[in-house]
C-alpha cells in the first residue's frame, strides 16, 4: 500500500512543527485529516457562517492543489457542536 503526506503550501507550518498533513494519498485516494474554518491568521471567526465558508473554502484550496475538485469528493464527515442549532447555516454554506 502506496502512502504519500500531501503538504500545501498553507499546511507547511503545521506539517514542520506538528508532523500534521492536511491529507495523504493513498491507493490513488486522497484521505482529508481534517479542514477547520480559521480565517488568514489562524482565528475563528466571529461568524459561524464564515467559519464554514472558511472550511470549505479550505477544503476547496486542497483539492485544487491536488488537481482535484469539489465533485470528486466521495464523502465527508463534518463534525459539529450545537448541531441543530447550525445545521441550517451549515446547509446554507456547503450547497452554495
Amino acid at each position: 500500500m502506496s502512502f504519500e503526506p500531501v503538504v500545501t503550501e498553507t499546511g507547511q507550518f503545521m506539517y514542520d512543527n506538528f508532523h500534521f498533513s492536511e491529507a495523504s494519498r493513498c491507493n490513488g485516494f486522497l484521505l482529508c485529516s481534517g479542514v477547520v474554518g480559521t480565517g488568514p491568521r489562524g482565528k475563528l471567526p466571529e461568524d459561524l457562517k464564515e467559519e464554514f465558508r472558511n472550511a470549505w473554502k479550505g477544503i476547496g484550496r486542497l483539492l485544487a492543489e491536488c488537481n482535484l475538485g469539489y465533485q470528486d469528493i466521495v464523502e465527508y464527515t463534518s463534525y459539529h457542536v450545537g448541531l441543530q442549532a447550525t445545521a441550517r447555516d451549515f446547509m446554507e454554506v456547503r450547497v452554495m
